[in-house]
């Protein structure tokens, strides 16, 4: 008897015909207690035959509601950022306009290129939504702040200040940032790539050297 009533209520959980009027306690005394912890105690009483329907009724909206989130995770990947990859090497680059000795160059290339310049080398879950606009969001500030790529364009009180800025954070260890290192281990600078990098930023605020020269 109790087997039969049990798979009738089922057949109207799924069926969309939760309701109150139910007269099947399909889970029993025994799990009062986890239902007062889902819905308080006071809003069904112990012997309430309406306690299995709402409980299955409460998994039907879980399942439906994770449904929902797949399927907007899965759309949302059809919408992706541009990647932030020039097609050719810049003729405003900062080494082609001032003197970057050639270790300099390469702590540049190693700790602030990949998002202070237009040629960023993506991991694999760039290709992640949201992740993959976060990253690009990121990207497009650290650019607005300073742009390795189109340095040469700047203005001469405007770079020095750009040097100065570059000759701070290495002194202090500040960039990249943690969060960044955390996933990216090979932009990494020892002590010593530190100090040159800020002794050159130093040298370029106060006495800019063109390349060449």
């Amino acid at each position: 008897k109790y087997l039969k009533q049990s798979i009738e209520n089922f057949g109207g959980i799924f069926h969309g015909q939760c309701t109150k009027s139910s007269k099947i306690f399909i889970l029993g005394k025994h799990k009062k207690e986890l239902f007062d912890k889902w819905y308080g105690p006071k809003r069904f009483e112990r012997n309430s035959p309406n306690f299995g329907n709402i409980f299955l009724c409460k998994m039907k909206k879980t399942f439906v509601i994770g449904w929902a989130l797949l399927a907007l995770f899965l759309i949302i990947q059809l919408f992706r950022p541009p990647k932030n990859q020039a097609a050719q090497a810049s003729p405003d680059d900062i080494a082609e306009k001032y003197a970057v000795p050639m270790n300099v160059l390469m702590d540049l290339n190693t700790a602030c290129y990949n998002c202070h310049s237009n040629y960023t080398t993506y991991p694999w879950y760039f290709h992640v939504q949201p992740i993959g606009w976060w990253m690009n969001g990121h990207i497009q500030e650290a650019k607005h702040h300073l742009n390795f790529s189109e340095f040469a364009k700047y203005p001469p009180q405007v770079a020095s200040k750009k040097f100065h800025a570059i000759y701070e954070v290495m002194r202090d260890h500040s960039m990249p940032i943690p969060s960044y290192l955390w996933m990216h281990k090979e932009a990494r600078l020892t002590d010593e790539q530190y100090q040159q990098v800020a002794q050159w930023a130093l040298q370029m605020s106060q006495h800019p050297q063109l390349n060449g020269q």
